[in-house]
């Protein structure tokens, strides 16, 4: 097999930042753009219909995890967020 067929390597690290996260749980927050940043699809899906259903529950729950995402050290962000690859429906606190 030719090497650039070959399986490459899976990457462990994803390189989110703590900063594009509390951007997008800001801007993007009740429509779920953080989650799906996060790489959590499903709740971002979660979030887009709620967003039309029950606009300020997936808006305050978004805005707590605003400032979730602002409180926590980069260590913690790293550890929860760019170590391990997210399924559609991991909850990560």
């Amino acid at each position: 097999m030719p090497p650039s067929l070959s399986a490459a390597p899976i990457n462990s690290h994803r390189n989110k930042t703590k900063g594009l996260m509390a951007l997008a749980a800001f801007v993007f927050g009740g429509m779920g753009g953080h989650k799906f940043y996060a790489g959590c699809w499903g709740w971002g899906l979660v979030y887009l219909v709620s967003c039309f259903i029950l606009p300020f529950v997936s808006l305050g729950i978004s805005m707590i995890e605003f400032i979730r995402i602002l409180t926590l050290s980069p260590e913690k962000f790293n550890q929860k967020y760019n170590t391990s690859e997210p399924k559609p429906f991991t909850f990560i606190w």
